[in-house]
């Protein structure tokens, strides 16, 4: 199974893809939106992990054009943002995201465990 994580924190981006290639997933990161979609259009994950706060954009931009797009729309996407407002919180459910956590509410182990019972 392979993982999208879209995070700009290199050193948060090492936790979990090491958490995730532990436990057999093939990893690749995009460290902007736009990046995000462009690796997209040649490898489809079954789970993408989503930050909200990026460079060059929003997350929940991110999330509405995947969440619009036929081809990504059934993908899951968990958003793990470490700045998790109310209003951010019911914007990403609202357009589709499955799961909706805090950064420091979540080890990288229960993230790839979350995304096992997704994917």
């Amino acid at each position: 199974m392979t993982v999208l994580i879209v995070e700009d924190h290199q050193g948060i981006a090492d936790l979990y893809q090491e958490a995730f290639q532990a436990r057999g997933w093939e990893t690749i990161h995009a460290e902007s939106g736009q990046e995000a979609l462009t690796t997209l259009r040649s490898k489809l994950p079954e789970v993408i992990v989503l930050d909200l706060f990026l460079p060059a954009g929003h997350g929940i931009e991110v999330l509405s054009e995947l969440k619009s797009n036929p081809k990504y729309k059934k993908i899951p996407v968990i958003v793990v943002s470490g700045r998790l407002s109310h209003e951010d919180s019911d914007a990403a459910k609202g357009l589709g995201a499955e799961i909706v956590l805090h950064k420091t509410e979540i080890a990288p182990a229960d993230l790839v465990h979350t995304a096992n019972k997704l994917a």
